[in-house]
């Protein structure tokens, strides 16, 4: 054999492996992306419940823009620890704000899912 083909042989056994992990990371990604979430029905309240962080960020994505809500788990610890667990489980994605007063208020707090807050 020719040192050509022999060198192009040995490239091509070093990206064989790189690219069939790089397939196989794409496949996971992939079939992971499309499950469904884990619905909140099924966790226990007191997973809901667990101790969040001194404070964290909650990003609302709205179609007039994000809205970052920080939370001080300080200010009211169980509020801070129920609101952490709701999200963490995806309660709220998908859900829509069903009051807004301008100027004043807007209320959230039921999930996309009727079956899911009926469960709560």
């Amino acid at each position: 054999m020719s040192k050509a083909i022999v060198r192009a042989a040995r490239r091509l056994r070093r990206r064989v492996p790189r690219t069939a992990a790089l397939l196989a990371g794409v496949a996971w990604v992939a079939t992971t992306a499309c499950l469904p979430p884990r619905s909140v029905a099924r966790v226990k309240p007191a997973a809901l419940d667990r101790a969040a962080p001194d404070s964290f960020v909650v990003r609302m994505t709205t179609t007039k823009g994000d809205i970052d809500l920080l939370v001080h788990r300080d200010w009211s610890p169980r509020g801070a620890d129920r609101l952490y667990g709701l999200v963490q489980h995806r309660f709220y994605d998908g859900a829509r704000f069903f009051r807004a007063v301008s100027n004043f208020v807007v209320q959230f707090g039921l999930a996309a899912d009727p079956a899911m807050t009926a469960a709560m």
